[in-house]
């Protein structure tokens, strides 16, 4: 590692380039070990990693692809990440960001791959967020770039942005902004539950939308009819089941007559969020009435005959459990303020794993 010190000046934009090659080269090969990985982004050879971020506007291609893996590989440990955001000079999420927001530049995609591994976790998306804050970002740009088809004219999806909406989600001042009655931010960014071409970009949004109804203050307007949440959330759990007239009627109007061909989501992890949020949805008596009332268990059953995840299974029987039960039997009007003691919340935990392990 004492030979990094002297990689740097091989770095500069004014190198050659066959040599500026070999030297990134070399530092992509490092970058393999998260121990190599935390020592190259410390203080003592910081400089390189800014010199890498650099590079990024270099005009050789080889070397500019180059760079982009060493941020990936580099982003993708969390100490390493959090070091990256600690002392990058530039600050590598206003680079990252620029590239994103920029319909001409071809390195969106990975540099919205790198963003979505600065904010893995939620201090490192809380960390990242406040840079964007101190960068003055326009969010609302943000949201345009990935809301906008074929925004990016040099072909880039911006699909991982999606799961940057979600990771960020976790800190309240994001979901604020995601939940402005004003902005329909929101209403921009459900419609990609159903996108067919990128699980990436429906798990993103689902997640981020599962984030959002922790605010249990927002759930009446997400469920009403400005957001019309519920039937955005039962329609990718939907398959193409024949229900009578009466059972039709009571379900949303996206949900009723299905066609006989149609499929439910192909991801277990996006059915098993999107059953998560319903459960979210009914920790308040008022929201459980208005979903039984829309025939939402007619759609559950017939997901749970066809469920083999188990995972899924189980999420499913949760939120089932909910909405067979009359609310007399509940008995509360707030499920979150009901404080389940230490010894059953145990009891309740073991259960379910040993459900997974015998489903």
């Amino acid at each position: 590692m004492d030979t990094l010190g002297e990689l740097k000046q091989f770095l500069e934009p004014k190198t050659r380039p066959d040599v500026k090659l070999i030297a990134i080269q070399h530092i992509l090969g490092l970058t393999a070990s998260p121990d190599t990985c935390n020592d190259l982004t410390s203080t003592k050879h910081i400089d390189i990693v800014n010199a890498i971020i650099g590079l990024l506007a270099d005009s050789f291609d080889q070397v500019v692809t180059i760079a982009l893996d060493i941020l990936l590989n580099l982003s993708a440990e969390k100490v390493s990440a959090k070091n990256i955001l600690d002392n990058s000079s530039p600050s590598i999420v206003s680079v990252l960001l620029k590239h994103i927001v920029n319909a001409e530049s071809p390195l969106a995609d990975k540099c919205c791959k790198i963003l979505n591994n600065l904010t893995s976790s939620q201090s490192l998306a809380a960390q990242t967020l406040q840079a964007m804050q101190n960068d003055n970002l326009n969010l609302d740009q943000l949201v345009s770039s990935f809301a906008i088809q074929n925004y990016n004219r040099k072909k880039c999806d911006l699909n991982y942005l999606a799961k940057v909406f979600g990771n960020l989600t976790q800190i309240a001042d994001f979901r604020q902004y995601v939940l402005d009655k004003e902005k329909c931010i929101i209403q921009r960014l459900i419609p990609f539950t159903e996108y067919a071409e990128s699980s990436v970009r429906r798990e993103g949004i689902v997640a981020l939308i599962k984030n959002c109804c922790f605010h249990t203050e927002s759930h009446a307007w997400l469920l009403g009819d400005t957001v019309d949440l519920l039937p955005k959330l039962l329609l990718p759990l939907a398959g193409g089941e024949e229900f009578d007239d009466e059972d039709n009627d009571k379900l949303p109007i996206e949900c009723q007559y299905l066609p006989s061909d149609k499929k439910r989501e192909p991801s277990a992890q996006i059915r098993k969020i999107l059953l998560e949020t319903l459960l979210q949805l009914c920790t308040i008596k008022q929201n459980r009435m208005f979903i039984r009332d829309k025939n939402t268990y007619l759609i559950l059953r017939e997901l749970h005959k066809t469920e083999i995840d188990k995972e899924v299974l189980l999420a499913c029987e949760n939120v089932v459990d909910i909405l067979i039960r009359t609310e007399d039997e509940i008995g509360v009007d707030e499920l979150h303020t009901v404080e389940v003691p230490e010894d059953m919340t145990e009891k309740f935990n073991n259960m379910d794993e040993e459900f997974l392990k015998s489903s």
